[in-house]
């Protein structure tokens, strides 16, 4: 059994089950509760997808190896891609003050086209010029071609980039307008949230790229046994991570969803929770379904 099974299986667990969390969690609160909400749960879609893949180990080349890379090669760059397209989105809303329409008519709908277009490029050019099989130092599936991987990591760490200049950037926000934000604890919350939301990604993606480099500078002949230990654990734990952000750390978030289950099996069906707790107070036409 290969060493790397169970850090995979570990992080597999963490990620899948934080996803399916932060979906049974976004039943109990609105659309008018949690921003963006619609998106936050597509990316646990991903993650799902994502951590149980990396969770079957696969040791010979065929149908299920060739399934495998298309699903972890997808949902990674999708996730990537599509939280790069978020946090431009809240980098404009809250940086330079673009108004919410132009964003959800423009700004939202290109990011969006230009993901998929870019991700099922991908799947098509695994299918059609790669030969997918299982790596020599992990549990799954993956091509042997050095230009694919080249491509797929330029594309990658180009989503990734733009998530952390977009994290930086509100992080710097944060610190030059920090006297606005001394009562206003509510919306800084919501631009803390989604600064760290990209910052975490971008680490999360380290370890592997790392080890990518590795392999092709070494030709895959000198295993480095810490790091591909330290890649199978921490690249499946997205969904984990995002559960920690958007529904552990936030205090009011947090608060509303446990006092809405609660209200959902109690017996009282007349109480109402957490209504003061929007974050941020924004009016029905300015949210994204």
């Amino acid at each position: 059994m290969k060493t790397e099974l169970i850090p995979a299986t570990i992080g597999s667990l963490l990620g899948f089950f934080g996803a399916i969390i932060m979906i049974t969690f976004s039943f109990f609160i609105s659309r008018q509760n949690f921003y963006l909400k619609n998106y936050v749960n597509f990316l646990s879609i991903l993650d799902c997808f994502a951590a149980f893949f990396f969770m079957v180990p696969v040791t010979s080349k065929g149908t299920l190896c060739t399934f495998q890379i298309c699903v972890l090669a997808f949902s990674v760059s999708m996730s990537v891609l599509f939280s790069a397209t978020i946090t431009v989105y809240i980098l404009l809303e809250v940086v330079f003050q673009i108004k919410k329409t132009i964003l959800n008519k423009v700004v939202m709908p290109a990011g969006i086209t230009l993901t998929f277009v870019i991700c099922f490029t991908i799947l098509i050019t695994i299918l059609k010029f790669t030969e997918p099989g299982p790596s020599g130092n992990t549990n799954w599936c993956w091509t042997y071609e050095s230009w694919w991987n080249l491509l797929f990591y330029i594309i990658l760490w180009l989503g990734l980039f733009i998530c952390l200049i977009s994290s930086l950037m509100l992080i710097s926000f944060l610190f030059k307008k920090r006297k606005l934000f001394q009562t206003d604890w509510n919306y800084k919350r919501y631009i803390i949230r989604w600064a760290i939301f990209p910052l975490v990604l971008f680490l999360i993606f380290l370890p592997a790229t790392i080890k990518r480099m590795h392999n092709i500078i070494n030709s895959d002949e000198i295993e480095n046994k810490a790091l591909d230990i330290f890649q199978a654990i921490i690249t499946p734990t997205q969904g984990f991570f995002d559960l920690i952000i958007f529904y552990i750390y936030p205090n009011d978030i947090r608060k509303m969803v446990f006092q809405n289950i609660k209200k959902k099996f109690s017996k009282k069906k007349d109480e109402s929770f957490g209504d003061e707790l929007l974050i941020p107070t924004l009016s029905d036409d300015e949210m994204v379904n």
